[in-house]
């Protein structure tokens, strides 16, 4: 246990549930101790570590000021729920704090935006609430603009009713008039007075993509209604329709007396008739058009009406969204005190698009409401033109509407002012940032000597940084020393993210955000140059001035709204209490023990841990801290069946790859015993294994770059394929997970192979391997190769069969797209050793911090002691205490890795764990003599000469030369070779077998070739005559011929082709296989080849190494190399 916590002494006289953590009196102070230390221990510590004035005179108690709650001093101060940023109360039992009221169950939250009170927060439950200046009122505002009695508030289970209770400054809502009693929606800002409240909703979503502004499609306009139309009808139309009836009634009644006149008129009187019903058909259309006008111009009326009641809803509800992509309704620090449950704490990330997005200040803004209308003609209705112009006016601005501002577009924001209005408005912008982004993605640099500023020592952003190469310092600097040291660090993360090509402010991680009140404490040319070059590679500064012209060039100057420096110190403290894992994120430091929930490194914990893994059929152990659980940060898990099978890891050299490598292997083997889980461990580049290699589980470490031997590996792992396979054929299974579920006793251990840089290995190897784990999967048999430079390197096949990825710090974005397919990677800090990115199938993406060894937790003891160390925010780099202390401890004592191996190499024994096959024998041993090799008990004419190596069989035995089966043997070798060696253990070791009755050495120097001859023409004498003879008798020959001559060939010939019949045997040792013509090498069937350098060894032959004839005096000059048998 770590924390940073504040003590408080209680007086008789003092009230200290008044008091408030960050009070003048608290002290703050480093704990250090063991999770079984004792509260006692803790009470003892602090004050020992008090003046003696300042000692409380009776029994001492301990409580929690956040909880309330007394601290058991007989409990284990694991149990108590301290958490960094509590503050400890020590005093008399009657001096106890009142315990903080529960929270009532709330759907709903009053939050204070703007104003003197911006920051505070009310919880509202069902009931009624009055919020005003008056004692009486639940929310009492110190801005004097607000009434007494200001705003009522009706609570209930799904809604809210505002109520304003005739206030001399009015209540507004959403920039309009509160009248009577109104039903907020969530988001809605109420202004009373200098004051702006909003009511959230518990828990409040966050805001999606802003999308393009709604069209208000407004009615047309209609033309007025035409009155002359009808004084037409009346005028013209009717008297014509009434003179044509008239004149064809008067026709009707004279028809009978004037027919001849009626004949005459027909052809008149239609006409007549045909106008007035034509006149009477245009009358009634004009009819209609005057109705149908009038009709149009009431139904336009309607229509705008009712788009002027839809306006009100689309307008405050896309206030409402402008004002949450705006920065939200409230600030973002509302619920980051402990009290409302963090509404948005730690929410956006990295890839957010208002990741840096501030709040500045409210304003009335252009409205985002757009409307659209037919075009009108010159006949349009003014009456109607001006109601719709009017209600274009009454929604052209939204009132209180945030002001917004992307640190990340602007890059450096200022203010200018009075030093008490900059520092609150820098305190604003910068405990918006603290609780929108976790510490991983955002880190906070503080360049002040002001002593207004030490409260952001208790933001854990300015421990980013610093987390590498100093736990616990914090970024935040006050001397100029201690400035230019921190100002250091950040040029050199500035020049490193320089080098990245192609590279945008936003894949850098962590952001870092330079806090500078007083723009005169860095020297002009470090301050241009982080304004210029910081925004694109992820740096961005807040600076605050007397002046505008003070202010760097570059830098945006706004305006913004102060945050009282108590808010800021409540925030600081909640958030330095809030478990880094809050939002998914990584810590920066994850001691092996720790991750592996080890508080003892005994063998004794670890068979009690091996337990429960017989009945596991995955093959997972923990790789770091990162994942989320029900207590914040927790391990994150890699199962190599469910991640699997095959995996890839990248990360430059100082990024933790190592360590990586290491720790989950010892977390593997801490998980599963040896009959689970072996490894083959592969390292070409250098010790990356380290303790490793001692492990019970370890059955193979392979180093070595000759083609020889690693063609060697490869033969003999394919021959564990074969035998794992014939086990699993044996006992009728599939696949070994069915093999340990019905035959848990027999099924065979699954294998691990690490490559720590595949990309030296010799070209063949990594193929072969890929192609012995692509069909050993059902087998068990897995592959985890590594790199730090995989861009080029990583094949198609290779991406498709490696599921699991891991990726630390690499060098170019290519290397981190190669693994992860994304760019983070490449943009971890080089401070952070040991962060990670893991990508599986799975589980997705992951940021980890990966398992480290390297700590020396103290051996022999099982507790640390309990200690308080005071510590002051303005001394500099602030933990001066832990930036001096070694990261590890004691550098004599072992670390927690060695020590961890060395338990479980004492629990491999204690438990009786059988040892696995190894997958290949050691190589030969340098030299051997005749003394150390058995000779054969049968009745052939053989002799031991050497050991062979059989990787294909995975053995090694004794090879014996034959000569009843062989007859004769070939010998080639480059001078120096040892061949002269090889003829003087052949015939030391067959004389040691045969004595002078049974056999004949002949040594023929086959460079003296006169000589040479005679002895074989001698030889060839007695094959002839043991050829006459039915059967040979007497004893075998065996003729030695060290070197070759072509004039030798032929008694070679006929020494070869008849000798072996009647117990005649030659050996012949050459130089060059081409000075042995054809027609002897056939009758020569065995072949030992002495290796040259250079030089590889013949395929399909298995390698001997000849023993030495004598024991003594013999320079390694003189002893054989290693040689390859053909047979």
């Amino acid at each position: 246990m770590d924390l940073l916590i504040d003590v408080r002494v209680a007086r008789r006289d003092s009230t200290t549930s008044a008091e408030t953590a960050g009070s003048a009196q608290d002290r703050t102070v480093r704990l250090r101790a063991d999770h079984t230390g004792t509260v006692a221990d803790l009470i003892a510590a602090l004050l020992g570590d008090l003046d003696p004035a300042d000692r409380p005179q009776q029994a001492t108690w301990a409580w929690n000021l956040r909880t309330g709650r007394r601290l058991d001093p007989g409990r284990p101060l694991g149990a108590q729920g301290l958490r960094c940023g509590d503050t400890v109360v020590l005093g008399p039992p009657e001096q106890a704090p009142d315990a903080p009221a529960d929270l009532p169950a709330h759907r709903f939250e009053l939050l204070v935006v703007a104003g003197p009170d911006a920051g505070r927060w009310l919880p509202l439950p069902a009931g009624e609430f009055v919020i005003g200046t008056d004692p009486a009122c639940d929310l009492i505002l110190a801005d004097q603009t607000a009434g007494r009695r200001h705003l009522h508030l009706g609570i209930g289970s799904h809604e809210v009713a505002a109520t304003d209770l005739r206030s001399p400054a009015g209540t507004g809502i959403d920039g309009e008039p509160l009248h009577g009693t109104v039903t907020l929606t969530a988001g809605q800002l109420l202004r009373l007075g200098a004051t702006l409240v909003t009511v959230e909703e518990v828990p409040a979503d966050l805001p999606g993509p802003a999308g393009p502004p709604p069209a208000v499609w407004l009615p047309a306009v209609p033309q007025p209604a035409r009155k002359r139309r009808l004084a037409f009808r009346r005028a013209v139309v009717d008297p014509v329709v009434e003179f044509a009836a008239a004149v064809e009634r008067a026709e009707a009644d004279a028809a009978l007396k004037h027919r001849a006149v009626l004949r005459t008129r027909r052809s008149a009187t239609p006409s007549l008739a045909h106008l007035a019903r034509a006149a009477e058909r245009y009358a009634a259309v004009v009819d209609g058009d005057h109705h149908g006008a009038r009709a149009d111009h009431h139904g336009a009326r309607a229509d705008l009406h009712g788009t002027r009641a839809d306006l009100h809803g689309t307008r405050a509800d896309l206030h409402g969204a402008r004002a949450e992509l705006h920065g939200g309704r409230a600030e973002p620090y509302q619920g980051s005190t402990g009290e409302s449950g963090g509404i948005g704490l730690w929410s956006r990330r990295p890839d957010d698009r208002n990741f840096l997005t501030l709040r500045l200040r409210t304003a009335d803004l252009p409205g985002r409401l757009r409307f659209e209308q037919p075009p009108t003609g010159p006949d349009a209705d003014p009456a109607h033109v001006e109601r719709t112009d009017a209600l274009r006016e009454r929604h052209a601005v939204d009132r209180d509407v945030p002001v917004e501002a992307d640190l990340r577009v602007l890059g450096a924001l200022g203010t200018a002012g009075p030093v008490e209005v900059t520092d609150g408005v820098l305190r604003s912008w910068l405990t918006q940032l603290a609780t929108l982004a976790n510490p991983t993605d955002l880190a906070v640099v503080v360049l002040s000597d002001a002593p207004q500023w030490t409260w952001t020592g208790w933001l854990p952003h300015t421990r980013t940084l610093t987390a590498a190469i100093a736990p616990g310092a914090r970024t935040i600097a006050a001397g100029e020393e201690d400035r230019r040291q921190v100002l250091a660090l950040v040029e050199a993360l500035l020049r490193q993210r320089r080098r990245g090509r192609h590279a945008i402010a936003e894949s850098f991680v962590p952001h870092v955000v330079v806090v500078l009140p007083d723009p005169s404490l860095v020297p002009p040319a470090s301050l241009n140059r982080l304004v210029e070059e910081g925004p694109r590679c992820g740096i961005s500064l807040l600076v605050g001035a007397d002046t505008p012209g003070e202010l760097p060039p570059g830098v945006s100057v706004q305006d913004g709204e102060p945050l009282p420096a108590d808010v800021a110190a409540q925030v600081a403290h909640a958030l330095a209490a809030t478990p880094d894992a809050a939002g998914g994120a990584a810590p920066r430091v994850a001691p092996l023990a720790e991750v592996l929930n080890l508080t003892d490194l005994s063998p004794s914990a670890i068979v009690k841990r091996w337990v429960p893994s017989t009945r596991d059929r995955g093959l997972a152990a923990p790789i770091g801290l990162g994942g989320k659980t029900a207590g914040g940060i927790g391990p994150v898990t890699v199962d190599l069946r469910r991640d699997g099978p095959h995996g890839l890891v990248a990360g430059v050299g100082g990024s933790g790859r190592s360590w990586l490598l290491r720790s989950y292997l010892a977390a593997l083997a801490a998980t599963y015993p040896a009959n689970r889980l072996t490894f083959v461990l592969v390292d070409f580049s250098g010790p990356s294994f380290a303790e490793c290699v001692e492990l019970p589980h370890t059955v193979g470490v392979f180093t070595d770059t000759d083609p020889h031997r690693t063609r060697r590996v490869l033969v003999s792992l394919n021959a564990e394929l074969r035998r794992r396979e014939a086990v699993l054929r044996r006992h009728s299974v599939k696949d070994i997970v069915e093999m340990e579920r019905k035959f848990p006793a027999a099924a065979p251990a699954n294998l691990l192979i690490v490559v720590a840089e595949f990309v030296d290995a010799p070209a063949d190897f990594v193929p072969g391997l890929r192609e012995l784990a692509r069909r050993g999967r059902h087998a068990g048999v897995h592959l985890l190769l590594a790199t730090a430079k995989p861009h080029g390197a990583v094949d198609d096949d290779l991406r498709a069969e490696a599921d699991l990825r891991i990726a630390l710090r690499v060098e170019e974005e290519a290397d981190s797209l190669e693994v992860l397919e994304r760019p983070d990677a490449a943009h971890l800090s080089p401070l952070l050793a040991g962060r990670a990115f893991v990508r599986t199938v799975e589980g997705g993406f992951q940021a980890v911090q990966v398992a480290y060894g390297g700590f020396r937790s103290p051996a022999g003891r099982r507790a640390t002691p309990t200690t308080v160390t005071e510590v002051r925010f303005e001394s500099g780099l602030v933990d001066r205490e832990a930036l001096d202390a070694p990261v590890g401890g004691d550098d004599s004592a072992p670390t927690d890795l060695q020590r961890l191996v060395e338990a479980i190499s004492a629990a491999h024994r204690e438990a009786r764990v059988p040892d696995q096959p190894r997958p290949w024998q050691p190589a030969l041993a340098v030299s051997y003599t005749l003394d150390e090799l058995p000779q054969p008990d049968t009745g052939a004419f053989a002799a031991a000469i050497g050991m062979v190596d059989l990787p294909n069989s995975q053995a090694r035995q004794v090879w014996q030369l034959d000569l009843d089966e062989l007859g004769h043997l070939l010998v080639f070798g480059p001078t120096g070779a040892g061949k002269s060696t090889l003829l003087d253990t052949v015939a030391a070791s067959f004389a040691a077998r045969f004595d002078g009755t049974r056999l004949r050495v002949y040594r023929v120097d086959g460079t003296a070739v006169e000589s040479a001859e005679a002895l074989l023409a001698t030889i060839e004498k007695i094959v002839v005559e043991r050829a006459a003879l039915a059967e040979h008798a007497g004893a075998r020959v065996l003729v030695l011929v060290d070197g070759h001559d072509v004039r030798l060939n032929d008694a070679l010939i006929r020494l070869a082709s008849g000798g072996k019949a009647v117990g005649v045997h030659v050996v012949l040792a050459t130089e060059q296989r081409s000075a042995v013509p054809t027609s002897l090498s056939r009758l020569m069937p065995g072949r030992i080849v002495l290796r040259s350098a250079g030089r590889g060894l013949v395929e399909g032959t298995i390698e001997l190494q000849v023993a030495l004839s004598v024991t003594a005096h013999t320079t390694p000059a003189q002893r054989p190399r290693q040689l390859q048998l053909e047979v």
